[in-house]
């Protein structure tokens, strides 16, 4: 009989699935657990018990999907939103504010939320977007203004069609020869761009003396003047903006007798214009003789107008933004983008100081790009026929078949994920109009889940709603590409769908996903370490939802937990303790207190554990009234549901003469478990058979080596001898490394790994 040492020295691999756990050949076979529930791996190694969860209050509705967004500008403006059916309440600092909001919104689901300051844009596509706003004296919640939507010539377009509008201003109605309008469209705008012709202001003057103010003359894109004669005139040439009532001197010409003027402008955009003469030498003024032309070149007139009803498939009322340029009938028009026909933005983003929208019910394969640094203007604006670089953009993302965009994540480049494929827009230069070129990845696919942002990787779940992958650049096939995260524990997610992803970067590097069986899954990650280690949560009840706000120097994990209390279904907000040395936060739901008794309404008729000055009490039944009566005082008392760690070890492997130690008879003798700042567990062959781990000092946190013999009772010597190792107790248990004394039964041992 062979005795050998065997020690695992990091759990960083986390927990594979059984159909690994003879993968003895794997390198981070080394480093794994076949269970590691209700533990979170530490980036360096350890396998901890997980934090509990403080209880911080009711949802409003119980009954109702809810979901939690981050609403976070800065440490001391950050704040956590309940987001329900119509409604908004605002959290801060773990304690509900007492602000509701009302909302239009009956799946908040299907919302989705970006950032800008202390402005949060709403995506639904049912609404137009809105902003919420915080403000010194509260919330506002209102419709985000478009000063410019996008007009795009090919929605509902129809070959050969020409409209016709009744007015050029005011309240006209636009006819259609095609039944191109549907119901929905009111809020939309139309767009007509007409052919204008030149026109001429003129103006003579002879021997008397006078002062001439011309009628205005619209300019679309160019202008000519042309002065005659012998004169002593002053002309000044005004200007007026679309949307001002301001008239501004433009240009001037004076002549004393000895010269006339020719002059050409063009104009970006569309001017009133109109001439002032007036004499400045009285004297000479008998002897003047002026002609003025001020003429507007031919132009394409580019008019707007809000459609305010459908009258029929081929008649609308609208109200005109911008003046038409006559009532003639055109076949350019173009239809705005986002209205209830066609559908509002479902997603948004910022990148490269534009506000980026994408997916609604029409194109749902779509982006829109603002113009550059003016987030509510969509115009396309030309100069010389040539589109402005900073003007508004459109692209598709098609390929064979038309997939919906989920998902925009900016970063170096602007990354959108869709439910079939994965597209790129390079960020390695400004993007203009002329410059703006989506390619296609790979063709995988993303779920409704949230991606997170880690390093330079996306980690995002595929579209089954069951498989983690990661997406970056990689260098040697110029493209982005990635690995599949869950493949050695894919017992976690087979058969279920990921619903919600939180990641707290700090203290750990842990992303977090919601289970649709209401288990929570934890995966540490540090991808420059080789650190990819899955462990998971459970509870008395089920996660429903998760998200993490940055709070000083960690990331703070709430969550809503649906527990049934009473017989009846409730849900709470809760908020997951700091992994730090506190030795009273190991309960779920808990609430903390001081004196003879601890107040617990929120878990009537649950067996809770009650921790008091850290001595473990008699657990009690939460009474009808919520109250639960001590024996004695406490300065701090602490109590919620108990929860159990499981953490279990695969079979051994050692390197024999003969071979493999797999399939050889062998048995355990003791077990050394290095820990730190740990008390209470229990240990074993199986979670059924158990001994309690012993301490020196009773209720005291222990650092150190725990060694002692493991219960064979009627297990004995075996193949496989998988340790268990199991921690029910409210105190932390934090697990740094075991080392097993090992017999191996006939066994010559030449080099061995554990």
């Amino acid at each position: 009989m062979a005795n050998i040492y065997v020690i695992q020295p990091a759990f960083t691999t986390g927990e594979i699935s059984p159909a690994v756990g003879s993968r003895v050949d794997l390198d981070q076979y080394k480093s794994a657990l076949l269970n590691a529930e209700n533990t979170v791996i530490r980036p360096y190694g350890g396998c901890y018990r997980r934090q509990g969860s403080k209880y911080i209050g009711e949802l409003k509705y119980s009954d109702k999907d809810t979901i939690l967004v981050s609403f976070y500008n800065s440490e001391t403006d950050a704040y956590l939103l309940e987001v329900g059916v119509q409604y908004i309440r605002i959290w801060k600092d773990g304690a509900y504010t007492g602000i509701e909001i009302g909302t239009p919104y009956s799946n908040p689901k299907g919302l989705q939320f970006s950032q800008s300051g202390d402005v949060m844009y709403i995506c639904s596509g049912q609404y137009p977007v809105k902003l919420l706003r915080h403000k010194q004296d509260g919330w506002d919640l209102i419709d985000m203004e478009i000063t410019e939507p996008y007009y795009d010539a090919m929605l509902d377009a129809v070959v050969d069609n020409k409209v016709t509008p009744s007015g050029t201003s005011g309240t006209v109605t636009i006819s259609s020869q095609a039944a191109i309008f549907h119901s929905g469209m009111e809020g939309g705008y139309i767009q007509l761009n007409q052919k204008v012709g030149s026109q001429t202001l003129s103006g003579s003057w002879g021997e008397e003396t006078t002062t001439w103010t011309s009628g205005e003359l619209y300019v679309g894109e160019k202008w000519k003047i042309v002065t005659h004669g012998t004169h002593h005139y002053e002309i000044l040439l005004q200007k007026r903006e679309k949307k001002s009532s301001i008239w501004r001197e433009y240009r001037k010409y004076t002549s004393n007798d000895d010269q006339n003027y020719t002059e050409s402008g063009s104009e970006t955009e569309g001017c009133y214009l109109r001439l002032i003469v007036k004499v400045w030498n009285d004297d000479e003024a008998s002897s003047s003789k002026l002609t003025v032309d001020l003429t507007r070149l031919p132009y394409t007139h580019t008019g707007t107008a809000k459609i305010t009803a459908v009258n029929s498939g081929t008649t609308v009322t609208a109200a005109v933004k911008d003046v038409f340029g006559s009532t003639d009938e055109t076949a350019d028009y173009a239809l705005s983008s986002w209205n209830s026909y066609y559908g509002f933005p479902q997603q948004s983003c910022f990148f490269q100081d534009r506000l980026i929208f994408a997916a609604n019910w029409k194109n749902p394969y779509s982006l829109w790009m603002s113009k550059t640094g003016d987030y509510p203007n969509f115009s396309v604006e030309k100069v010389d026929g040539t589109v402005t670089d900073d003007s508004a953009i459109k692209m598709d993302l098609i390929v064979r078949n038309s997939y919906q965009i989920r998902h925009l994540v900016p970063s170096q480049d602007l990354v959108v994920l869709t439910s079939g494929n994965e597209w790129v827009i390079s960020g390695d230069s400004v993007l203009t109009p002329t410059k703006a070129y989506p390619k296609s990845q790979t063709m995988r696919g993303s779920s409704t889940c949230l991606p997170q942002h880690i390093g330079n990787r996306i980690v995002h779940v595929q579209r089954s709603g069951s498989t983690v992958r990661d997406l970056g650049y990689q260098y040697e096939s110029d493209n982005y590409n990635g690995d599949e995260l869950d493949i050695l524990a894919t017992h976690l997610v087979k058969n279920h769908k990921l619903l919600s992803s939180a990641y707290c970067q700090e203290p750990d590097s842990t992303l977090f996903f919601v289970r649709d069986d209401g288990v929570l899954l934890a995966f540490t990650m540090i991808r420059e370490q080789k650190v990819f280690a899955w462990s998971h949560f459970v509870t008395d009840g089920k996660y429903k939802w998760i998200v993490a706000i940055p709070r000083n120097e960690n990331d703070e994990l709430y969550a809503i937990v649906e527990r049934t209390v009473n017989g009846q279904p409730k849900r709470y907000l809760e908020q997951f303790a700091v992994m730090r040395d506190d030795t009273d936060q190991y309960t779920d739901s808990y609430v903390t207190g001081s004196g003879t008794m601890i107040a617990l309404p929120h878990l009537i008729g649950k067996t809770v554990t009650i921790v008091g000055d850290g001595i473990r009490q008699k657990d009690e039944v939460v009474p009808a009234d919520g109250m639960v009566h001590l024996d004695e005082s406490y300065s701090r008392i602490i109590a919620g549901l108990p929860y159990t760690t499981k953490i279990e070890q695969p079979g051994m492997e050692v390197s024999l003469r003969e071979g493999t130690l797999q399939g050889r008879v062998h048995k355990i003798n003791a077990v050394t478990l290095r820990v730190e700042d740990t008390y209470g567990g229990k240990i074993g062959l199986t979670f059924d058979k158990m001994d309690e781990l012993k301490y020196t000092d009773e209720y005291t946190l222990f650092s150190g080596d725990l060694t002692q013999s493991v219960p064979l009772y009627d297990i004995g010597a075996n193949t496989r001898n998988h340790l268990c190792i199991m921690s029910d107790e409210p105190y932390p248990f934090k697990l740094n490394a075991i080392i097993k004394e090992v017999s191996i039964d006939g066994g010559l041992v030449s080099a061995y790994n554990g």
